[in-house]
């Protein structure tokens, strides 16, 4: 794999993340990103990414350059919202695709939420269709954390 923690070939920005410095390519990500576009606008050498995981943003990272499937990331839902925090359209289609196909990979609830907000409507639409029986009650506990527009459509 890559090593973000040494200048490689193509990397010509430096991104710190939890006070490390990882090496990307601006013209990579800010095709990927438009929260990196604008932040590659400035004239900085160098950008602080607050609140953000190290080991999250790096499996983030890591499936951008297609070193690593999203399927076997470890901690997909936290890369699933840090790609939403950083408007990376085509991680969350990725994502959908994965959870929709791989259904067991993600517990039923979780699913209802990841379609919900993070705009993922096959998934929710799925989900909605299905939720009934043991799957509602299951569910039900989680269902006040979905947004009140899902919450109408399935009560």
């Amino acid at each position: 794999t890559m090593n973000l923690l040494e200048k490689h070939p193509g990397a010509d920005y430096c991104l710190i993340v939890d006070a490390t410095k990882l090496f990307v390519s601006k013209h990579f990500l800010s095709m990927r990103s438009p929260v990196f576009s604008t932040v590659f606008e400035s004239e900085k050498e160098e950008f602080e990414l607050e609140d953000v995981d190290l080991e999250t943003f790096t499996l983030l990272l890591y499936v951008l350059y297609r070193t690593i499937p999203l399927v076997t990331v470890p901690k997909l839902m936290d890369v699933i919202e840090l790609a939403h925090r950083l408007e990376m359209k085509n991680i969350l289609e990725e994502a959908e695709d994965v959870i929709f196909t791989t259904a067991t990979l993600v517990p039923f609830h979780r699913q209802l939420l990841c379609g919900d907000r993070y705009g993922m409507e096959k998934l929710k639409g799925r989900c909605m269709q299905s939720f009934s029986g043991p799957r509602c009650i299951a569910a039900a506990n989680h269902l006040k954390n979905c947004s009140s527009c899902t919450q109408r459509k399935i009560t």
